[in-house]
């Protein structure tokens, strides 16, 4: 084969097939992988309707007849409910034993076991669900630039138009031919009252594929419905009571068309009542206002950001770790309210996230208020003449205004083998104390990437090159940062990442996802070093993370790097230290034993599996 592809097999519904054939795009556009699209056509009560007819982008068909042929080559084989479930489905309830008999040559696996990675020449989803290992925000955008075609699109304005609807119109999708509803009529005027203002005479938009459904509520409702009067309902056929065998009811290529215009029309509007299980009202509130944006861009190719890479990794990594992996909730990277936000405003998906799946325990620690400034100040002239001195000779007086913490003097002498010569990208820094430290132990260069932007008074008189930026500037040109420092430093700094505690957006395993992006800028024969609170593993929310052996482990799965061990502090001051139990080194088993909420705060170290400490010292 020459080159690799990815075959998105879309059958059932119509909603049933937009979900993956969104995610096979995104799949496709973060690994380079080829799309090749199976649309069923022929299952009776599934969807009827090309795909070219939906729809103006262009997309490279495969028949069954070229899917069963890729068991020559090398194969993965993916189904929504993993081995067995939808390769008989297909052969025995449809007739279409393609997927049975690619099954003798690769094991079906449940589509949640999608990784970016895999090697297979081809890989094939059977799925009707997006994907885990891709991010959801991006299987969305793939959604929203799918491109309905014109003569839907003109109809959805037009009606759209004629009705008045606006975005802030309240929408109902009433589904009546699915999820054994003994009563529906009931159940939905009921939601209805509740959430539109009917005794005030506010009007909703009504999509609903049963007649019966559809005149029930018009009889309830008269002048406060706005519905399509051209719709296509589903009928029964002759002699059947329910909707779920294959002969219940008759559709043709029309229906499809249909729906497709009631997706986009309740696009339009603002959907407030709808069942939660019901895949058709997901992918409408998901396209929400996308007919009212200028035209998006196709999202097809296989370049994306390095950010966008990036969030894909980590979701699939993140995955691993939890023991339903992401089943229970989809994880959402780096796009929650802005902080900070008291425990009872988050949803539960964080906290299945935050504690791994709950394996790790959560306290409450508020901190409502940030007192942080739009930029943080540094002066450059004592900063360039306390960069003269040398580790012995630093006046100590000074250097314990710039650094809250006591043994972090002390552990940075224990690495100045580390600083000397290196190229270092130190990531949060309230004030320069770190940076001067790599200063004095004659650093090449320090990068400094803060959330705020940085301002030096005065001038700059120091050996060691000095750059500043903001955290947003460096997520957007991570490809330049790549592989290209020595050693990534960062000092009571990413255990805040994502609690909302500095007005930062809520994102569970927010300081996971700093670390991942950290360890990409470590050249392969450099050192990541964290100093985080270490004791019991702990999320005192919204104050900090407590670092355990679970949670190190979590940062080296995530990094794919090993861990070192721990930077102490030098013989000095462990002859001083108040924890006489510690004094001859902080190993985890003795922080371990730290009632719970306690901590030290070491500096962990983590390098590559092949690390060699010479090849750290020799490289240039």
């Amino acid at each position: 084969m020459s080159e690799k592809i990815f075959v998105a097999y879309c059958t059932s519904g119509l909603g049933n097939r937009l979900r993956p054939l969104a995610a096979a795009i995104a799949y496709c556009k973060l690994t380079g992988r080829k799309l090749r699209v199976y649309w069923d056509s022929i299952t009776p009560n599934g969807c009827l309707t090309p795909l070219e007819r939906l729809y103006q982008n262009s997309f490279e068909a495969i028949s069954l007849s070229e899917i069963e042929a890729l068991g020559a080559g090398s194969l993965s084989l993916y189904t929504e409910k993993g081995p067995g479930h939808g390769v008989r489905r297909e052969a025995e309830k449809f007739g279409r034993n393609q997927l049975l008999n690619l099954s003798r040559y690769s094991d079906p696996k449940h589509a949640g076991a999608v990784t970016l990675d895999d090697p297979a020449d081809a890989i094939i989803v059977y799925d009707n669900d997006y994907l885990p290992c891709v991010p959801r925000e991006l299987s969305i955008q793939a959604l929203r630039s799918l491109r309905p075609s014109e003569d839907i699109r003109a109809k959805v304005l037009r009606q759209a138009a004629e009705f008045g609807l606006t975005l802030q119109t309240k929408g109902v999708h009433a589904r009546g031919t699915d999820f054994g509803l003994k009563d529906a009529l009931a159940m939905y005027s009921q939601v209805i009252r509740e959430r539109v203002a009917i005794d005030q005479g506010e009007k909703f938009f009504l999509s609903t594929e049963d007649k019966l459904l559809e005149a029930g509520l018009r009889e309830l409702f008269p002048a406060h419905i706005l519905s399509r009067d051209d719709r296509l309902h589903l009928e029964l056929n002759a002699g059947k009571t329910g909707w779920h065998d294959p002969d219940s009811y008759t559709i043709s290529a029309d229906h499809g068309v249909d729906a497709l215009t009631d997706v986009y029309m309740l696009s339009c509007v603002n959907l407030v009542v709808f069942h939660p299980g019901s895949t058709f009202a997901e992918i409408s509130r998901h396209l929400h206002g996308v007919l009212q944006e200028a035209e998006p861009a196709p999202l097809t190719g296989p370049a994306t950001s390095a950010l966008d890479r990036a969030r894909a990794e980590f979701i699939q990594r993140a995955s691993q770790l939890m023991p339903r992996g992401s089943a229970p909730f989809p994880l959402e990277v780096d796009c929650g309210a802005a902080g900070p936000l008291p425990t009872e405003a988050l949803p539960p998906s964080f906290w299945y996230w935050e504690t791994l799946g709950y394996q790790t325990p959560l306290m409450e620690r508020l901190f409502m208020g940030s007192n942080s400034t739009p930029h943080l100040s540094w002066d450059a002239d004592i900063f360039s003449i306390l960069a003269k001195y040398s580790f012995d000779n630093l006046p100590m007086d000074l250097f314990r205004r710039l650094c809250p913490y006591p043994e972090a003097f002390s552990q940075m002498r224990t690495m100045r083998g580390y600083l000397s010569g290196k190229k270092i990208l130190i990531i949060g820094s309230e004030s320069y104390w770190l940076e001067l430290l790599c200063a004095i132990g004659g650093a090449a260069e320090v990068t400094t990437v803060e959330y705020r932007e940085i301002q030096w008074s005065g001038k700059l008189d120091c050996p060691t090159r000095l750059k500043t930026m903001t955290w947003d500037h460096y997520v957007q040109e991570l490809d330049a940062h790549k592989g290209q420092y020595d050693l990534i430093l960062t000092y009571s700094s990413i255990e805040h990442s994502g609690l909302g505690r500095y007005g930062d957006r809520l994102s569970p395993l927010g300081d996971l996802f700093a670390f991942l992006l950290m360890s990409q800028a470590m050249k392969p024969s450099g050192v990541c070093a964290v100093a985080v609170p270490t004791g019991q593993d702990l999320t005192h929310f919204n104050a900090h993370r407590i670092y355990g052996t679970r949670r190190i482990q979590a940062l080296a799965h995530i990094s794919q790097l090993n861990y070192l061990g721990i930077a102490f502090p030098d013989a000095e001051y462990l002859q001083t230290d108040p924890a006489e139990h510690l004094r001859q080194g902080w190993h985890l088993p003795e922080l371990a034993k730290l009632p719970l909420g306690s901590y030290r705060q070491p500096i962990l170290c983590f390098a590559r599996p092949d690390f060699s400490q010479a090849a750290y010292l020799q490289a240039s």
